[in-house]
């Protein structure tokens, strides 16, 4: 690896005070929603990343399996608990891999020596030399950002890769497949709370687009279907049924049943409706990867 970590030493301006007084301002708007530090959230990630990692059959999708051998830089963007981090980590001892969290819930000393983690917030600006890292990545980060500033993030993820690296993103299509009237009113309701504080409920749909328009070229989609039970969509289903389940139960409750108007109890009951309807319609959600190359030149 030689001075590889050298490289990693900040290139990037930091922001002015007023700058990141509106960048934290932005950000807890998004966090206000959610509960991104408790326990059941975080299981509820590292859970994600090894359903994701079944439902496309693979820990990455970019053909850098050799370089990854050899010994390369890759980089997480918004790691959450480090989940994926932590697997490639161990499965390439070879190559150092860097994740970093606007939340400090990644392991802070228990890992493989070749993983690494930092919190920092990606609004801040990527903080790392141009042509560093051969993979840069991003799993569920659209509601965490506007299209402005995902645009931003992909552009500045063109600027850290090594020429002919790669960018991947994962993300869930923001609509069910199959909606029954009870459910769609649900969803209706829940985007309308998304929109409230500023989060672009299209932004998964745009993200082709975006990657395009950040001059990233040879770009690949992968979209699978998921409906979400486990007699129609076998054990994919089942389990990204019970993330759902968890997401609506867990993750958003208090901020969303307030939104509504109803108690806790009242909100459990009418999702448990929303839960039979995905059953008897049959509903599904679209789960998206994204990957695309930095030009060679």
């Amino acid at each position: 690896m030689g001075n590889s970590k050298s490289r990693l030493r900040k290139e990037r301006r930091r922001p002015s005070h007023n700058e990141q007084v509106t960048q934290n301002e932005e950000t807890d708007r998004s966090q206000d929603l959610f509960m991104p530090e408790s326990i059941k959230e975080i299981e509820r990630t590292q859970y994600k990343y090894f359903l994701y990692k079944h439902i496309f059959e693979c820990r990455f999708s970019p053909p850098i399996e050799d370089k990854l051998n050899e010994g390369t830089l890759v980089l997480d963007i918004g790691c959450g608990p480090g989940t994926w981090i932590l697997d490639m980590a161990s499965h390439y001892p070879c190559s150092e891999f860097y994740g970093f969290d606007i939340h400090e819930i990644y392991p802070t000393q228990i890992r493989p020596p070749n993983a690494h983690f930092k919190q920092a917030n990606a609004l801040d600006g990527l903080a790392f030399e141009k042509d560093t890292f051969e993979l840069v990545r991003l799993a569920s980060m659209a509601i965490s950002f506007d299209e402005l500033q995902y645009l931003e993030v992909i552009r500045d993820s063109l600027r850290i890769l090594k020429p002919g690296g790669y960018i991947e993103i994962i993300e869930t299509e923001d609509s069910f497949i199959n909606e029954g009237p009870i459910l769609r009113k649900f969803i209706e309701s829940f985007k309308l709370l998304l929109a409230r504080h500023d989060m672009d409920v299209k932004l998964s749909q745009k993200l082709d687009s975006l990657v395009s328009l950040s001059g990233f070229v040879n770009i690949q989609t992968d979209r699978r279907i998921i409906i979400l039970n486990e007699s129609e969509g076998g054990i994919s289903g089942k389990l990204f049924m019970q993330l759902v389940d968890d997401f609506f139960q867990c993750s958003v409750t208090e901020t969303f049943a307030a939104d509504l108007g109803l108690s806790i109890e009242e909100y459990k009951e009418h999702w448990q409706v929303c839960k039979d309807e995905i059953v008897t319609y049959k509903t599904g959600l679209v789960l998206k990867k994204i990957w695309a190359q930095k030009n060679l030149i």
